[in-house]
């Protein structure tokens, strides 16, 4: 597919889109996943991060669904105690609805992680190294590639 063909396609993903980018992760990474969803924001990007996003008698469990199922782009987040039980219900979610509505799936390996806990259903997919903290170099391939999927102004 042509250059033209694959941003006109995010372009069409993006505008069904409520949220440029939906962030999975495991509670024990909270903290750096925050610092992360506040980069993207300042940075212009509709974030799903469920600090934000729950109220007070949500069902959690239908609003993770309905926003993983309304994000042109997904952050798989693994931190340092690898893969968590919320974060593999999350995948199984993802993966289910990723063909059917082509979405982008971006694992990210956080600081104090390693490759090794990436969950093997991954494996397919080029990771985003934050390793070494959320730099500005990380920050900005993480933009090009969620950008490709945003509504154009």
């Amino acid at each position: 597919m042509e250059a033209s063909g694959r941003i006109e396609e995010a372009v069409e993903v993006s505008d069904k889109a409520r949220f440029d980018v939906f962030i999975s992760y495991g509670s024990k990474d909270v903290d750096v996943v925050r610092a992360l969803a506040e980069k993207l924001t300042d940075r212009g990007l509709r974030v799903w991060f469920d600090q934000w996003e729950l109220r007070p008698g949500d069902s959690v469990v239908r609003a993770r669904a309905d926003a993983v199922a309304s994000a042109a782009s997904i952050l798989v987040c693994i931190g340092r105690s690898g893969a968590s039980q919320w974060l593999e219900k999350d995948l199984a979610e993802i993966m289910a609805l990723h063909e059917q509505q082509n979405q982008l799936i971006i694992p990210v390996l956080l600081p104090e992680s390693n490759s090794d806990q990436m969950p093997s259903i991954l494996s397919a997919y080029h990771f985003l190294d934050l390793r070494r903290g959320l730099t500005d170099e990380g920050i900005a391939r993480l933009l090009s590639s969620l950008t490709r999927r945003r509504r154009k102004s």
